[in-house]
């Protein structure tokens, strides 16, 4: 008698520590309840995508979204919340790339992409999928008019101006969609369709911001980081007054 309490004793003990051991398994899976769940989010929303596409005068900003779409699959139509930001040397090296991307894919889904790169830490952007973008498809905050902007802008020849009197220096691209300016300072005009409609509209002319007036258009600026004495160029396209 006494070896079959000991043997049913056992059994108790290992069916207590099977369902203790289970369900913390289960509890740590569920979503945000350990590290076993963090680990597996990680998993089916982290992506590691090489930047071929690392020269900005090269590649352009187009470049990165081929390396994102040949992994990825992107959306046609991409929008940003908040801002596309760039960071690169003189010779074009993409250094930084941070950005929140969002679009419907085929089936009507918004799928979302915040990409984050650093070549100082390698090669890869690090893209978090499918995470909550907020975003409200404006068409003030499409993709499209950065990449238009960008192939009619003198990024280079302008880097170049700067560079002469500068040993080092980081330059950075910076796009927040469709913004407005209350001063002429840095505003650069380019002709072009940015909205996508098919035609080119837009006033050429600043003349009114002097006495006052404000202008809105689609704006790409590039400046010098870590530099106050240098005026950023403003590149705009489509500007209305308001």
């Amino acid at each position: 008698r006494a070896g079959r309490m000991i043997f049913l004793i056992e059994i108790f003990i290992f069916l207590i520590g099977t369902l203790c051991f289970g369900g913390g398994i289960i509890y740590s899976a569920t979503p945000y309840h350990g590290a076993l769940s963090w680990k597996m989010d990680e998993w089916t929303r982290k992506k590691e995508v090489t930047l071929k596409h690392n020269n900005f005068f090269e590649d352009g900003a187009e470049g990165m979204l081929a390396d994102l779409d040949d992994a990825l699959d992107l959306p046609e139509e991409l929008y940003i919340v908040n801002k596309y930001q760039m960071t690169f040397e003189e010779d074009g090296r993409i250094q930084t790339i941070y950005t929140f991307l969002y679009g419907k894919d085929k089936n009507g889904e918004t799928r979302s992409y915040l990409v984050d790169y650093d070549a100082d830490k390698g090669e890869d952007m690090t893209v978090w999928m499918n995470g909550e973008a907020n975003g409200d498809y404006s068409e003030d905050m499409r993709l499209a008019p950065m990449l238009e902007i960008l192939q009619e802008a003198d990024c280079e020849q302008q880097v170049k101006e700067w560079s002469q009197s500068r040993k080092t220096a980081e330059y950075e691209i910076l796009y927040s969609g469709r913004s407005s300016f209350k001063t002429e300072e840095g505003l650069r005009y380019l002709s072009g369709d940015a909205d996508g409609d098919g035609v080119v509209t837009g006033t050429d002319s600043f003349e009114q911001l002097r006495m006052g007036g404000e202008i809105a258009g689609f704006e790409v600026s590039l400046h010098i980081l870590e530099s106050e004495e240098v005026t950023p160029i403003r590149y705009i396209m489509e500007p209305e007054y308001i």
